[in-house]
This record gives C-alpha cells, sequence and structure tokens, in this order.
C-alpha cells in the first residue's frame, strides 16, 4: 500500500468523522400559532352587487376631476413619503439579489507585496587578515544599499452547494421581505391618494363656504339697514340692528376661520405632492359634487384587496424561510473548497437556541398578521358606518335646503306683492344660505369618507406591483 493511498483513507475517514461532529439533532416539536381566517373571522361572501361596486384601480377618476387627477399623478411621481418606501424597496430587491449570489461559485485574487531596504554596512576598522578572510568567502567588504522585494499572489474559489436548502431558505426569506415592503408601498400610496382626495375636497369646500358666507354678510348687511331705518324712524327700539351687527361679526369670524382652514389644507396637500404653498396652484370648486357607488357591506373579499394584510403574510413567508434555514444549520453542509474542522463547541445547544429564537420570531409575526387582519375588518366596517351616516346627513340637508329655498321663494313672492316687508325675505334668504354652507360641508364630509372607505376596502393591486414583485 503506497504513502498516497494511506493519506486518502486518513482524509476521508478525517471527513467523515468532522462531518458526524458538525451534525446536529432537531429536537423538539413547535406548534406555530395558527392564522386567523375566515372560518373564525366569519364574514359573508361577496355578491355581485357588491363586487360591481368594489373599487377599482383609478376609482378617483369617477369624479371627472382634472384638478384632483393632476394632483395624484404628481403625488404619485414626486411625493416625499412614498420616495422614501421606494428606496425602501430598492434596499431589499438589491439584498435578495446579494442573497441569491451565495449559492453561486465564489473567488477570490489576493495579492501581498512586501519589501525591505538593507543600508550600507561598511566594515570599519577590520584588520587585513578579516578583510581576506571576507572576501575569500564573497562576502563584500563595503556592500551597497540593497532593496528585497517580495511578492506574493494567491486565487481560490469556493462553491457552496448548499445540499439541505440553507442558503435557498435565506433568500426566500429575503424575497419575502422585499415583497412585504413592497406591498407596504401599494398601502402608503393608497391612504395617500384618499388624503388628497379629501383635502381636494374641503379646499374646494372651504372656498364655496367662503363665497356663501359673504353672500350671508351682504344680505344681512342690508337686513341691518332696513332695521336701522325703522329704529331711526321711531318705528320701534335700537334692538334688531344691533342683533344682526352681532351676526356680522360671526360671520366676519367664521370666514376668517375658513380662510384658515384652508390655508391649513393647502399646506398639507402641497407636502403630499412635493411642493410649497406658494408652489400649488389654486383651483375653484368644481359646479357639482360627483359621488361614487360604494359597497353597503363588508364580506371575506377584503382580506385578498387590502395590501396591509398582503404584505403582513409575506413577512410570514419571510419569518418561516428564516426558520427552514435555521433548520438547515443542523445538517452538514459541503463546500467545493472542503476545508473541515472538529467543532470543539456544543453545536447542538447553540442551534437548539437559534431554532427557539426564529421559531418565537414567526409566532410573533403571525400574531402581528391576526392583529393587522383584525384591524383591517374593523377599520372597514367603522368606515362604512361613517359613510353611511355621510350619506344620511346629505340626504336630510338637502331636503332642510330645498324647503328652505321654497320658504324664501314664497317670502319673496309676498314682499313684491306687498303682503310683507323686506325683512322677512331677507331673513328667509339669510336661512337658507347657512343651509347651504351646511350641505357644501356635507358634501366634502362624504367625499372624504368615500375615499377613506374606499382606502379601507383595498383594490386589486396585482398589475401595479408585478414589476417589482419579480426577482432581479
Amino acid at each position: 500500500m503506497t504513502f498516497y493511498s494511506k493519506a486518502f483513507r486518513i482524509g476521508v475517514w478525517s471527513l467523515a468523522v468532522s462531518t458526524l461532529c458538525a451534525c446536529a439533532v432537531v429536537t423538539g416539536k413547535h406548534e406555530t400559532l395558527a392564522q386567523v381566517d375566515n372560518v373564525r373571522l366569519n364574514l359573508p361572501e361577496a355578491s355581485g352587487k357588491t363586487l360591481a361596486q368594489w373599487p377599482q384601480q383609478g376609482w378617483w377618476t369617477q369624479y371627472n376631476s382634472p384638478t384632483l387627477n393632476t394632483l395624484i399623478e404628481q403625488a404619485m411621481r414626486d411625493g416625499p413619503s412614498l420616495k422614501v418606501l421606494a428606496t425602501r424597496i430598492d434596499a431589499s430587491q438589491n439584498a435578495a439579489d446579494a442573497v441569491r449570489k451565495l449559492s453561486y461559485p465564489m473567488g477570490q485574487v489576493k495579492v501581498d507585496w512586501t519589501g525591505q531596504e538593507f543600508f550600507n554596512t561598511r566594515i570599519n576598522g577590520a584588520t587585513p587578515q578579516t578583510q581576506a578572510a571576507l572576501s575569500s568567502r564573497g562576502i563584500p567588504t563595503n556592500p551597497a544599499d540593497q532593496l528585497i522585494a517580495l511578492t506574493n499572489i494567491s486565487a481560490g474559489i469556493s462553491w457552496d452547494l448548499d445540499l439541505w436548502g440553507h442558503n435557498r431558505a435565506l433568500y426566500g426569506a429575503a424575497l419575502g421581505l422585499s415583497r412585504a415592503q413592497t406591498l407596504e408601498y401599494e398601502a402608503a400610496r393608497q391612504g395617500v391618494i384618499a388624503n388628497i382626495v379629501g383635502l381636494h375636497a374641503q379646499i374646494m369646500a372651504f372656498t364655496e363656504r367662503a363665497n356663501i358666507v359673504d353672500k350671508q354678510i351682504a344680505t344681512q348687511t342690508t337686513l341691518r339697514q332696513r332695521w336701522l331705518e325703522r329704529e331711526q324712524a321711531g318705528l320701534q327700539p335700537t334692538q334688531n340692528s344691533v342683533q344682526v351687527d352681532m351676526t356680522l361679526a360671526q360671520l366676519a369670524q367664521l370666514k376668517q376661520s375658513l380662510m384658515a382652514q384652508k390655508a391649513v389644507a393647502r399646506a398639507q396637500l402641497a407636502a403630499l405632492i412635493g411642493q410649497t404653498p406658494e408652489q400649488l396652484a389654486e383651483f375653484l370648486p368644481e359646479s357639482t359634487w360627483q359621488t361614487l357607488n360604494l359597497p353597503q357591506e363588508i364580506p371575506a373579499q377584503i382580506l385578498g384587496t387590502r395590501p396591509d394584510i398582503a404584505a403582513a403574510r409575506e413577512y410570514i413567508v419571510a419569518s418561516t424561510e428564516q426558520v427552514n434555514a435555521v433548520k438547515a444549520e443542523f445538517y452538514p453542509n459541503i463546500n467545493i473548497g472542503l476545508s473541515t474542522a472538529l467543532q470543539l463547541l456544543n453545536l447542538q445547544d447553540i442551534l437548539d437556541f437559534k431554532l427557539r429564537q426564529q421559531q418565537a420570531q414567526l409566532d410573533n409575526t403571525i400574531a402581528q398578521y391576526n392583529q393587522t387582519v383584525f384591524q383591517a375588518v374593523s377599520d372597514a366596517h367603522q368606515q362604512l358606518a361613517q359613510y353611511r351616516q355621510a350619506q344620511a346627513y346629505l340626504t336630510a340637508q338637502a331636503r332642510m335646503v330645498k324647503d328652505s329655498q321654497t320658504l324664501t321663494d314664497l317670502s319673496a313672492q309676498r314682499y313684491r306683492a306687498g303682503m310683507s316687508p323686506q325683512m322677512e325675505s331677507l331673513m328667509y334668504q339669510t336661512a337658507t344660505l347657512r343651509e347651504q354652507d351646511a350641505l357644501v360641508m356635507g358634501y366634502a364630509m362624504r367625499r372624504a369618507q368615500e375615499a377613506r372607505l374606499a382606502s379601507s376596502l383595498g383594490t386589486e393591486f396585482s398589475d401595479l406591483i408585478t414589476d417589482k414583485l419579480t426577482d432581479k
């Protein structure tokens, strides 16, 4: 038997021993926390009518408002908050790509250079006999300065075979995190759109309400003048004109409040689209307040249309893959570079701890998913209740405006016929303007609530994020 065959057998036995020493046993069983589903939620299946009313991508275009469409386009393109989230997506995708490359063959080239200079080492005072002895051995008695350089070039390559799927599990976890952050971006995007719709409606309402207040001020000014005329004529004591003057002061306060609220809303809107309030263009109220036809129930479909729920599911996928990666560490791995060593530490205890830690993280992720689901369902029901309230308020308020306008018209007819004083007609006009102001406020509230409900229900988003979810 040759020396090389003995060395080969010793190497094989060493590899086997080191492999067995590197093994650990997955001990104990862990009961993973259960994910909440519709069996527990007991949400109804969506009817055909509900599906037809469910908000679709671009639902805000049904308002037929070019200004609103432009604002949303600007926010999607230049919105600072969305850009921050977009950078997180890019970073997570780059991280996933880096993890994927762990399964590729890896190589490195290393170059080292060292140098040392030896200075003139003249031998002074050496005897002729010593100099002769050095010369006979080829040693110069007066050597010149010298530089000795050493260059070392090495190269290596290794390939992790990933027999038990450790790297693949890490890659799956990285992809899950990337998808989760992409879905969180979509949830934030829908939230920004809902906020823009609401702020746009508020700004229009503030402008329209300020115009109504101007009409009220004009009416009250005329009414005050008529009361003053009667008081100056001695037909009645000085009282009504003072009361009307107080009303005028209150209307002036109301207008200032509306202008201040409008300025605040404009500042908030400008921040969402990446502009300053000064850069935000002025826009006028719309001639009509378009409305959406949204569902009147919360079905099980919401579990598939809310991006925050989908993001929470992806976090579970990522955490599950992390558990799989730790489990893969219990088994020996083989690297083409082939270097082995005995592990003197208690590997079993270390891996058991890592596995328990990752399983606890998985349970925490599932618990957060369950919390997200219940919060989403609760939020949708709350938004639906407020949407119904806004609809009921507008229905009643529109009726009040109609009735008040009828009384105003009748009073104007009596005044023109000389059957009643002008003050009566002016007071009815004032009442109608107040009801119109409340109606405009209700229109803005309903539109903002429609936007919140549409965002809370969620829309089909897969076509918008397919490119971001695909592997790089």
